[in-house]
């Protein structure tokens, strides 16, 4: 994983001040970061996945998420936030589009 952090900075062409300030960290803590020398923090892994715009899935097992994985994870979050009513119109949406797909 630590390794793959690196390469993630290298490729994008971004040097360790700038990703540390970024990540509001010292460089000498992204440098121990980077050569697993400090163990990272889950706020500090969500700050990186953000940051370079990958899944913690790609970070930690170097297996980006798909597409539909991803989409399917935006559907469920928003979808648990709708009230039951809206949540059976959808559902019953997705009955009719299943039914009827060409």
């Amino acid at each position: 994983m630590y390794a793959r952090l690196k390469n993630l900075r290298k490729t994008r062409h971004l040097s360790q001040t700038f990703v540390a300030k970024k990540l509001n960290i010292p460089r000498t803590a992204l440098v121990a970061i980077e050569s697993n020398k400090r163990k990272i923090s889950a706020e500090e892994l969500k700050n990186f996945s953000e940051l370079y715009n990958v899944s913690l899935d790609e970070i930690m097992y170097g297996t980006p998420k798909t597409v539909a994985d991803n989409n399917t994870s935006r559907l469920v979050e928003k979808f648990s936030t709708l009230s039951t009513s809206a949540q059976n119109e959808i559902l019953n949406f997705v009955d009719f589009k299943m039914h009827y797909q060409t």
